[in-house]
């Protein structure tokens, strides 16, 4: 049995899902580890800790940083890295997104999912025949390591729920 707090309760029922047991429980630092910027190998690492595989990495033109990667039953998952300082392994940014895109059978079924959702902690949008739960979120005053695992766990829940219906055929 997954035990996780009040608060991260709150956060998944206001997200509109509710908690899984196979899910990434919520988490606390025991001595808070607090972020003023988000660095790509430290999004990879909460990505791999999450379960996920990275597939690819890569710069941005506008000097940040994207990690394409799936999670266990194929869930894709994006996290972008923006605003960012300095080059190389230390680029380092003050605000990023994770998202999860999924197919859906039209254009129509997408819109359809996307108006049925009532979704409150991420986004989400029909674009094109997918649906697209995402999370964007900025590093400003600091953040700590937790809440940033939190959010993409949060984040990636909603993904799974939303490919629930999708597979169910309600999409």
């Amino acid at each position: 049995m997954v035990r996780i707090g009040s608060g991260a309760l709150l956060a998944l029922a206001l997200a509109g899902c509710a908690p899984r047991p196979e899910s990434t429980p919520m988490v606390n630092d025991p001595v808070p580890v607090v972020w003023t910027a988000l660095r790509q190998a430290d999004a990879r690492k909460l990505l791999v800790e999450a379960g996920a595989r990275i597939k690819a990495e890569e710069q941005t033109p506008e000097h940040g940083w994207l990690i394409t990667a799936e999670v266990p039953d194929s869930l894709p998952v994006t996290w972008k890295g923006m605003q960012c300082k300095g080059d190389g392994p230390d680029r380092a940014c003050t605000e990023y997104e994770i998202d999860v895109a999924l197919k859906t059978a039209s254009p129509q079924a997408a819109q359809a999912l996307a108006a049925s959702r009532d979704v409150l902690f991420p986004a989400d949008a029909a674009v094109g025949d997918e649906y697209v739960v995402w999370r964007m979120g900025f590093t400003y005053g600091g953040v700590t390591r937790a809440y940033l695992k939190n959010t993409l766990a949060v984040t990636i829940d909603m993904g799974f729920a939303a490919a629930k219906e999708i597979a169910a055929g309600k999409a």
